[in-house]
């Protein structure tokens, strides 16, 4: 079977049309796989980057939790 590369350029055209038109937001681009898996929490990319701050940061943290234990 020949198809020639107008027809199958017309139907690639309406499939992504029928899902433009399913999805609430059509230019949605779902984060890529790979990106997924990088979940732990790295105080530097957030923007703490020296120790003293890290230190006050992790020492706030425990006495929070110390105060939600009591």
């Amino acid at each position: 079977m020949i198809v020639s590369r107008r027809k199958v350029e017309v139907a690639l055209d309406a499939l992504i049309d029928l899902l433009d038109n399913a999805e609430c937001d059509p230019d949605y681009e779902p984060e890529p796989l790979e990106d997924q898996h990088d979940r732990e929490f790295d105080p530097a990319e957030d923007g703490i980057a020296d120790r003293a701050a890290l230190k006050f940061i992790l020492a706030e943290r425990s006495r929070r939790a110390r105060q939600r234990r009591h």
